[in-house]
């Protein structure tokens, strides 16, 4: 007997939603899936102003600031992640399994002039024109843009203030040669100048936006400008620098990614310095990095202070971790799911996911094209794959067989299938997920040991369980 999953997807009204066929074990009865996607779903502090999700950033990290004690779960990020975190797969875990507060796109590229010939008023809105602030509704979607240009910066912040972005973030924090190359990118880092000159261009547009036509055009609450960045260039040495520019330039948030762009994903975050972040600045700071359990989300927020976490890598390692963080912050320990009812919600999330990737791959090549969408699937199927079974040992050691699957050999519909016959024998069987970190450039698993040694000069720092 098979049921149909009805998760709450997104755009229901801009795209027929397939309904998902969900495997039922010969050990457990057929079930609603309907009632177990809605016990998913985490009351937000979020409103639809005009059919588009807003949030109050600023309500939500007051009340952390007069947590002391670390008593009350703080603000939950999806991170932006370049390919490994695209529209299929935001699509995918919000409307199966979500648990996060708000989520952003990855990163909008601008460049430092306008190409010859390109309408200055209708150019901003071409660069934007992927950004959808209803795609998760009713979780809130923030923007990203980056660039080394303050003045295109700010005219395209201002084109995202009229399209319903919550909040535009400035990126410092790419560490890709292609992007840095470029002055983009955590390449900022090298001039805290420029990054205040960047930061403040955004602020002053969208303030100016907001004043001038936001207000009634979009409704809700005012976005806010932030700013994502790592701990430096390579080294540290204008940390303090760089967050002071950032918060004398009007940025109202900002995350820490404690490592260097040299570090790249390599050894560990240093917490420390986002415990020095959040003890030198009055705006409230995100932490990011490192985060895959949730014993490591209430470590990192008692050890630094961050009125916020943000979760990249370990989303895609463990999709419920959201879910097991606000667990773990009842102080009651008991999860939202069963162990059979997370192995049915990953289905669901997996099909969903190469439903997304295989429209997206269609639309990017203009027609039908079924082997070019395959492989997409095929590959998207293997890198999620690559940190979903690194959640335990005996996942891990399955891992190989999928990595090795060809699409000429099967599809990857067939392939998925194998996978879930994997899931539902060895989802959970070894406890919670354990702590593993995947490099995102050469896609290598390292465990951790079980203790973390926090440093102060930003350079290493060990993993802890």
């Amino acid at each position: 007997m098979k049921a149909n999953c009805s998760c709450r997807c997104s755009r229901n009204e801009l795209r027929t939603q397939p309904q998902f066929l969900v495997r039922q074990s010969h050990r457990r009865k057929a079930r609603n899936f309907a009632n177990v996607c809605k016990s998913a779903q985490i009351s937000q502090p979020t409103e639809l102003h005009g059919c588009q999700p807003h949030i109050d950033y600023l309500a939500l990290f007051e009340a952390k600031r007069r947590d002391p004690d670390n008593s009350i779960c703080p603000p939950l990020f999806l991170a932006p992640m370049e390919i490994l975190a695209d529209s299929s797969f935001r699509l995918a875990i919000s409307s199966t399994i979500g648990g996060f507060d708000e989520s952003c796109k990855e990163f909008i590229r601008v460049p430092d002039n306008y190409p010859e010939g390109a309408n200055t008023e209708v150019y901003p809105a071409s660069l934007t024109k992927k950004y959808d602030c209803m795609e998760l509704a009713p979780t809130p979607l923030a923007a990203q843009i980056m660039g080394g240009s303050p003045a295109l910066l700010g005219q395209v912040a201002a084109q995202l203030v009229r399209q319903g972005a919550p909040r535009i973030d400035l990126n410092c924090g790419c560490p890709a040669n292609a992007v840095t190359g470029k002055g983009a990118g955590s390449s900022l880092l090298r001039d805290p100048e420029k990054v205040y000159n960047c930061t403040a261009a955004m602020v002053r547009s969208v303030g100016d936006t907001w004043a001038a036509e936001g207000r009634n055009s979009v409704g809700g609450t005012r976005p806010i400008v932030s700013v994502k960045m790592r701990s430096g260039f390579h080294d540290t040495s204008l940390f303090h620098e760089n967050l002071a520019a950032v918060q004398e330039a009007g940025a109202e948030m900002v995350t820490v990614h404690p490592r260097t762009k040299d570090q790249g994903y390599k050894g560990s975050a240093a917490w420390s310095l986002i415990a020095e972040a959040a003890s030198v600045l009055d705006i409230p700071v995100i932490g990011n990095g490192d985060v895959t359990t949730p014993a490591m989300a209430m470590e990192l927020a008692q050890y630094t202070g961050c009125r916020g976490i943000m979760v990249g890598r370990g989303a895609v390692q463990d999709p419920f971790i959201f879910h097991r963080i606000r667990a773990a912050w009842a102080n009651d320990g008991e999860l939202p799911f069963s162990c059979a009812e997370e192995v049915d919600m990953l289905e669901c999330f997996l099909r969903r996911l190469i439903q997304e990737v295989g429209v997206a791959s269609r639309r990017r090549s203009r027609g039908p094209e079924e082997g070019r969408a395959q492989k997409a699937k095929m590959g998207r199927v293997k890198q999620v794959c690559n940190y979903l079974f690194q959640s335990s040992t005996d996942m891990s050691n399955a891992l190989y067989p999928i990595l090795r699957a060809n699409p000429k050999e099967q599809t990857a519909e067939a392939l998925l299938d194998e996978v879930l016959k994997l899931l539902e024998e060895l989802w959970g069987a070894e406890g919670p997920p354990r702590h593993a970190l995947v490099n995102h450039f050469s896609n290598t698993a390292s465990s951790q040991e079980n203790t973390r040694q926090q440093t102060t000069n930003g350079s290493s720092s060990s993993a802890h369980n």
